[in-house]
């Protein structure tokens, strides 16, 4: 169930051509922003502190913040928040049980299949996966390299959006949960 992250940079080009067509069809929109090069200081102290990748503009004007994980390989099929790290700094889990911490609305998980022309994408909001993990702090898993932890609700038993982006189309696949 566990994975060693991924370089950012491709992790960056996944999110771009899988996950970014599934927010448009979700969200109605073409308005998504993301944190993640860390440009500026804004950008730079969302991210790292409040575990915020991004941020959705709905077509009615309603912003929310996201975070999302992009993995290429193994469809591990479930959201991952890292629970410890070897460094001892505050983690998304430390940070998602802060109730003065500003935090994402939703969570995005995307496996890219091997071959990176497609993928599964699971959206859920932060709230239901944040009460599932308290129900299931037993599910944790150790990664490859044995350096971090991480919480994981698989996609089945959760109240996630389930899509499948092939060849640049998206298919909604059934709600989870």
């Amino acid at each position: 169930m566990c994975y060693k992250p991924q370089d950012a940079d491709k992790s960056i080009r996944g999110f771009e051509k899988f996950v970014k067509p599934v927010l448009k069809a979700r969200f109605g929109t073409s308005k998504i922003y993301s944190t993640e090069r860390h440009e500026n200081e804004l950008e730079t102290e969302i991210d790292r502190n409040a575990g915020i990748d991004g941020v959705i503009v709905d077509a009615d004007g309603w912003t929310f913040g996201y975070s999302s994980r992009v993995q290429f390989g193994t469809n591990y099929a479930s959201f991952s928040i890292r629970r410890s790290r070897p460094s001892g700094k505050p983690t998304e889990w430390d940070k998602l049980n802060n109730p003065l911490q500003t935090k994402p609305s939703y969570h995005i998980h995307c496996f890219v299949d091997e071959n990176e022309q497609a993928a599964t994408v699971a959206i859920i909001e932060t709230a239901e996966l944040v009460k599932y993990v308290h129900e299931h702090l037993d599910q944790w898993c150790v990664t490859s390299d044995g350096e971090e932890t991480f919480y994981y609700a698989p996609f089945a038993e959760v109240a996630a959006q389930i899509y499948r982006v092939v060849a640049g189309q998206v298919f909604e696949k059934k709600k989870a949960a």
